[in-house]
């Protein structure tokens, strides 16, 4: 199952927001659904956070023209990098087509994708989003880190509504 990201408010105030990465176990016949917690609740901008925190993402190195790319985020069907600061960085356009190579702990793999977005942010570092095209093996070597990830803790469940209000 994919690793999702929760956030909540507690109290019902809009701030501070809290957020967990976590996975569905399973959905019971009543439509309850049963989460494994992936990590403790920490306070969160949904602006700022990546999906998966960088100390959780096993490791992954991402190439493209002969330069290394920091994975900021990745799914099966996109990612988000930030490039490298050198001077003669090749210059990436919206819309353009590129070849990025992936290596995982357990094998490597190419994947087309198109920049879906080029930026830099406030403190200057350059930021690529892609997303992939056509058939590609990287959703599989994902599905793979996860499944073998052990660092994982079941999600304690409120027996009663008045407990959910306290959290």
């Amino acid at each position: 199952m994919a690793v999702l990201f929760f956030t909540y408010c507690p109290g019902g105030q809009k701030k501070p927001r809290f957020g967990f990465e976590a996975r569905i176990e399973t959905i019971s016949p009543d439509k309850r659904i049963f989460l494994r917690r992936l990590s403790e609740p920490f306070a969160c901008d949904l602006r700022l956070w990546p999906r998966i925190r960088m100390d959780l993402r096993p490791v992954i190195y991402a190439f493209c023209e002969n330069q290394e790319f920091k994975i900021v985020d990745i799914s099966g069907s996109s990612a988000h990098f930030t490039l490298p600061e050198e001077e003669d960085s090749p210059s990436y356009k919206v819309g353009t087509i590129v070849q990025i190579k992936f290596v995982f702990e357990n094998g490597e793999t190419f994947a087309d994708c198109e920049i879906t977005r080029h930026w830099i942010d406030t403190t200057g570092k350059n930021h690529l989003a892609v997303q992939f095209i056509g058939s590609n093996e990287v959703n599989d070597f994902i599905k793979n880190i996860f499944a073998r990830n052990q660092n994982v803790r079941p999600l304690k469940t409120a027996s009663s509504r008045k407990n959910r209000r306290r959290r």
